[in-house]
Formats: C-alpha cells, structure tokens, sequence
C-alpha cells in the first residue's frame, strides 16, 4: 500500500470528511495539504480558533491529475481554476482572457479521483487576476506563482475520501492566522521583486492581449519561454 499523511484545517475537527462546495478552485472535493504549517494557517481566522485533522490514505488504485509534475504548464493550472471559481469580470479583457485559457489550455479532470496543483488563495488569485487582465506578463505570472509552496490535494471522488483514514485532531490558536498574513505579505513583496526584474527584461515578453491579439497557441516557443523563470 502506498500510503500518504494529509492534513485538513478547519474551525472544527472533521471525523468524516466530504465534498465540498463547487466554487473553489479545483471545483467540489476535500481539499488537504501534506504540510501541516499549511493546516495550521488553513484552520483559524482572526479571532477564531480551529483545529488541524489528519488523515492517512492508501494511494493504491486512485487516478491522479498532478498538476505540478513538470508535464501541465501554469496555464493548465490557470484554466482549470478559472473554470471552477466564480468570478464578477473586473475589466473588458478579463473575459476575451477566459475564453482563451479554457478554450486553449484546459484539463479535463473528470475522470480522476484526486487532483494535486497550486492553492489559489487571496493572495495568488490576486496574481491570477493581474495576468488575466492584462496588468503583468506571462513571464511574471509564471514566477509569482513559484513563490513559496502552496500545494493542495482535492480529493473529488467517493473512492478518494472514503479511502481516508482519521487520525485525529489538534486544536489550533487563531494567532497562527496573523503568521499566515505576515507570510502572504512576503510571497507579494517577493512577488513584486519578481515583477520589476521581468520588466528589465519585458521587451518580447508577453501580455494577454498579445497572446489574444496574435492569436497564440499552445505550444509556441513563445510560451514555452515565457515560462522558463
């Protein structure tokens, strides 16, 4: 059996885990980390404590999207997040953005139990949402969302989070939410340290509205570069 430790933050301790709401970013599923730093930061709010549950699950016979493996690029990811959260469009070119991701870079995740890829929280949507309406490049986009290890593991199919095996429960002070703000407040300092180093080297770089203007695909050197951080 190939079995993994997950970790599930949460303002109460979850026994029996399900699905959850369709909105997130890799749509219904139990969403677990297998680092409990993350948990920890996941469970509490501000003025609110929470709990971190763990899990262990047998791997054996599940189907595995991994979205971090090397062979799905960052807009793969981007597509299958846009498709799944909801979204008021901020500016004209946000939606002409959408069409372009879902229609170009999509991943069909239907047929998989567990899907593995970046956590799009407040502050790495709000890079997603800079890229998408054409405020910084593909180059930058693509080093933002290397910063810091924000992976997640959704868990979409019955056989996935039936397989998962409780461990138990720890309770966790609300004070770890500010050590998760001072955290975030550094991946957007490093973010923008990133950002301005990409504008030195901006020229044949690309925005959105190139890759919508030139009508680019998947595929294109130009993409292909523009990932290479």
């Amino acid at each position: 059996m190939r079995q993994v430790t997950l970790y599930h933050g949460s303002p109460e301790a979850v026994v029996s885990p399900a699905a959850g709401r369709a909105w997130k970013d890799f749509g219904p599923g139990f969403y677990c980390t297998e680092g409990r730093d993350s948990a920890l930061e996941w469970a509490c709010e501000k003025d609110r404590d929470g709990y971190v549950s763990s899990y262990t699950l047998d791997q054996e016979g599940l189907a595995f999207l991994n979205l971090l493996d090397g062979r799905h690029s960052i807009l793969n990811w981007l597509a299958v997040v846009v498709q799944n959260r909801q979204v008021k469009p901020p500016a004209p070119i946000f939606t002409e953005s959408v069409e372009w991701v879902t229609g170009n870079c999509a991943v069909d995740i239907s047929s998989y139990d567990i899907i593995i890829g970046r956590r799009a929280d407040y502050v790495f949507f709000r890079f997603v949402m800079d890229f998408l309406c054409n405020s910084i490049t593909l180059r930058q986009f693509a080093g933002a969302m290397r910063i810091g290890d924000e992976s997640q593991w959704c868990l979409k199919s019955p056989d996935a989070i039936q397989g998962m095996k409780f461990k138990g429960a720890d309770p966790v002070g609300s004070w770890h939410y500010g050590t998760a703000n001072a955290r975030m407040t550094a991946y957007y300092k490093e973010y923008w340290g990133i950002a301005g180093a990409a504008r030195d080297k901006s020229l044949g770089d690309l925005y959105m509205s190139d890759i919508l203007r030139e009508g680019i695909k998947p595929g294109d050197g130009r993409l292909l570069a523009a990932e290479e951080v």
